[in-house]
């Protein structure tokens, strides 16, 4: 699979939101061959994000099988 990271940041170069294209990213993923994608959480805080994500899965025969949830890695205290 292949972790949607990148396409945020290639997006975010041109003031745009990996949120706002995920029709393009989904296609790109499964032209470039990846079975399944890792999403991230804040995909289904979206108004309508669960329904959007699970139609362009099944649209373009994607698995998501993990999401990233982010936060903090590491804390000194």
């Amino acid at each position: 699979s292949t972790q949607l990271y990148i396409w945020s940041q290639l997006l975010s170069r041109a003031s745009k939101s990996l949120e706002g294209h995920l029709d393009r990213v989904f296609r790109e993923a499964r032209g470039a061959g990846f079975p399944a994608v890792e999403g991230f959480l804040s995909f289904f805080e979206m108004p309508a994000g669960a329904t959007l994500v699970g139609e362009l899965l099944r649209e373009y025969g994607l698995r998501m099988p993990s999401v990233y949830t982010g936060g903090v890695l590491y804390d000194p205290e």
